[in-house]
């Protein structure tokens, strides 16, 4: 929903912007009913920045888990301690979905529901102007535009949602492989004491079972 909400605004700003641009950009984003545009605006992009730094620490935190990881298979391959084993299962195996085919998902909701925002909008604008609600006239007439915008806007965050998606999933998934590994060392250095269950045991040499006085000479027999 936040990410839909940003891009009705900026969405809405553009078309704004392409209408009344004569004006200037500053002379037009506080004009009339839209001077709530900016500080709106500004409340979106602090909001904008917290979930991105929210983003940025799961990917440095993806990070630091990965080089410790890194760190234990290097220590196990000395053939040191690889360290605590990971508590992170296994991950299950997702179904594969091509990229395009996730662009879409993702795009059509998202440019649907900013457009439905925009119409309430300008709806809401239309009213608090002194007139009635335009209906489908925020898309029609002069702001012809304004629907390709808002798809156009849809479509760039969507791809920029799933290009960040795509790489904290191919870094956890590198995690995950490290750790899987890990985890198989570290149960195979615990468990390397005993003898596996269903071997055989060794049971050496004759010489070592009878003992070398089998091979010692006999005593002289009785005559």
């Amino acid at each position: 929903m936040l990410v839909a909400l940003f891009g009705a605004w900026l969405g809405h700003t553009l078309e704004y912007l392409r209408v009344v641009g004569d004006a200037g950009p500053g002379r037009a984003a506080l004009a009339g009913v839209h001077a709530y545009m900016l500080p709106v605006g500004v409340l979106l992009a602090l909001v904008a920045a917290a979930a991105g730094a929210g983003c940025w620490g799961v990917w440095l935190g993806l990070g630091r888990r990965l080089d410790r990881a890194r760190a234990g298979l290097v220590r196990a391959w000395r053939g040191g301690r690889p360290g605590s084993g990971p508590a992170s299962p296994p991950g299950s195996a997702t179904p594969t979905v091509s990229p395009p085919a996730r662009l879409a998902a993702l795009w059509l909701p998202l440019g649907t529901a900013q457009v439905g925002l925009y119409l309430a909008q300008g709806n809401v604008e239309s009213i608090l102007a002194g007139g009635r609600a335009a209906g489908l006239g925020p898309l029609l007439g002069v702001h012809w535009a304004a629907a390709a915008l808002q798809l156009g806007v849809a479509l760039v965050l969507a791809a920029a949602l799933l290009l960040a998606a795509r790489l904290l999933d191919g870094r956890a998934r590198a995690l995950e492989r490290c750790e899987r590994l890990l985890r198989t060392l570290w149960e195979r250095r615990r468990g390397g004491g005993g003898v596996p269950r269903g071997a055989r045991p060794c049971l050496g040499p004759p010489v070592e079972r009878l003992g070398r006085q089998l091979w010692s000479r006999p005593p002289p027999s009785v005559l």
